[in-house]
């Protein structure tokens, strides 16, 4: 439900969303100097010091980062603006928002064994970068305040990322380029907003890859991954999620009716193509 799980959140550093929308609510913070000033220096919301544990002076930096980047971007009103590659990009990511687990947290499910078959279909649709992260930013913004709007320590998400199907062959520099900008992104301006990572059906060569990506990773989001061979995938999952909510093919009893099954038909993913 935000962009490509797994490499997102390595390369990201960590991938969640601080809804900063309360705070832009008008055009003052972009037009006004002097109210976009206050809410720099103001107070830093507590997803960004938790984000970095024990160093308020990088908390600092990355809010004050993230505050030029939303007012750039216009990112108050992301939610209202023309979204004219919506149906493209959920047609090329498979990935979808479903339920929620024991605790209460959404669901994300991402299948990062079909990302190839993704980049290729954004190409064939003449999708630029920019069009890709504002995708990504618009998921983000409705996920956290249409779906789950509430505080510290709510509103996390526990993320399945299924990495089924991909070859050594698919990471390639293009690939992690690609990857490294939308989580780059992430990662700078939406802490804390995951709470339990599973990358699950691990390939023979993931120990290879983990090795390259791990020093990326800040310690607060490796203490969150749990990686899942295909034979304990079932196991695990339903350890955190109860089996009406998770999908059949990941062990669970969900079958959600009609076309893209789970992936297109939860309560949530309904929501969002309203």
């Amino acid at each position: 439900f935000s962009l490509l799980g797994f490499f997102s959140c390595l390369f990201g550093r960590s991938v969640s969303v601080e809804i900063l929308s309360t705070q832009f609510v008008s055009l003052q913070a972009k037009t006004d100097a002097g109210a976009f000033r206050a809410l720099v220096e103001g107070p830093v919301p507590p997803r960004f010091l938790l984000g970095s544990p024990g160093d308020p002076a990088e908390a600092r930096r990355r809010w004050e980062v993230s505050c030029h980047w939303k007012r750039d971007q216009d990112i108050a009103h992301i939610l209202q603006a023309s979204q004219p590659y919506f149906y493209e990009m959920k047609n090329a990511y498979p990935m979808c928002c479903h339920k929620r687990d024991k605790e209460g947290r959404l669901i994300g499910i991402e299948r990062i064994g079909d990302l190839k078959g993704s980049m290729k279909l954004i190409k064939d649709h003449n999708i630029s970068m920019r069009e890709v992260l504002r995708h990504v930013a618009f998921i983000s913004e409705f996920t956290w305040t249409h779906l789950d709007k509430r505080p510290l320590p709510n509103a996390q998400m526990l993320r399945i990322l299924d990495v089924n199907n991909i070859g050594f062959i698919d990471v390639s520099s293009d690939f992690l380029n690609f990857i490294k900008e939308v989580g780059f992104m992430l990662g700078h301006n939406y802490p804390e907003r995951q709470a339990i990572i599973f990358i699950i059906n691990v390939p023979s060569f993931f120990s290879i890859v983990w090795e390259l990506v791990k020093p990326f990773v800040r310690p607060v989001t490796q203490k969150k991954i749990r990686i899942v061979a295909s034979s304990k995938v079932r196991e695990e999952l339903l350890k955190e999620i109860d089996a009406e909510n998770l999908p059949e093919e990941y062990g669970g009893s969900c079958k959600c009716e009609g076309d893209g099954g789970c992936f297109r038909n939860s309560e949530e993913e309904k929501k969002l193509f309203e």
